[in-house]
């Protein structure tokens, strides 16, 4: 059976498919292809720096999805890197390809997040729901220097800042109210006690 790439751009699904398997891998791929050449190797050592080690796909998922992924044209081999490694960059067929995915890929993230998130505050036990909150909160400075360096015209960035600042604030209003109420229970309690 050949490799087979397929971008779903049904509302319902969005992914890229290879061999039947879903996942973001092949996506990423293209995706860090798009800033310049690079060998399997610098694509899982990237991987594993980008993700801090917690996901590390090896050789046998990271060279059959370039293998189908030069099978449908989306990448080439383009020369030869440090100790001989098969250097790939992306065609222009795969800039398309990753472009359209990227826009589909969006839309269904976003909307995948609003399915999921009510369904993990219900299964994900609350210590672990507020690390992840708060590692979502630490990662935040990178994400927003990742949209700031992006095309986005510079009125579109400050109204997209300006938005997230709005947010920022009311939760910092929440939280201090939180933070009294807790302590104020905390001091009835007390007082209660003696």
């Amino acid at each position: 059976m050949s490799p087979k790439l397929v971008i779903m751009s049904d509302k319902r699904e969005a992914s890229l498919i290879i061999r039947g398997r879903r996942g973001i891998l092949p996506l990423y791929i293209l995706q860090k292809l798009s800033s310049g050449p690079a060998s399997g190797y610098d694509l899982m050592s990237d991987i594993n720096s980008v993700t801090e080690g917690s996901w590390r796909p090896g050789s046998g998922s990271v060279y059959p999805v370039l293998k189908s992924l030069m099978t449908k044209n989306l990448i080439k081999v383009s020369g030869t890197g440090d100790r001989s490694k098969r250097l790939y960059s992306l065609t222009d067929k795969g800039r398309l390809v990753l472009e359209e995915a990227k826009q589909v890929f969006d839309t269904y993230s976003l909307q995948r997040w609003h399915t999921i998130r009510g369904v993990m505050m219900a299964v994900v036990a609350p210590a672990s729901l507020a690390k992840m909150l708060n590692e979502t909160i630490e990662m935040q400075p990178q994400a927003w220097d990742k949209i700031l360096k992006s095309a986005l015209t510079r009125e579109d960035k400050l109204f997209l800042l300006r938005q997230h600042k709005l947010l920022v604030d009311r939760h910092a209003l929440w939280i201090d109210k939180k933070i009294a109420e807790l302590s104020e229970d905390h001091h009835h309690k007390k007082d209660f006690k003696n």
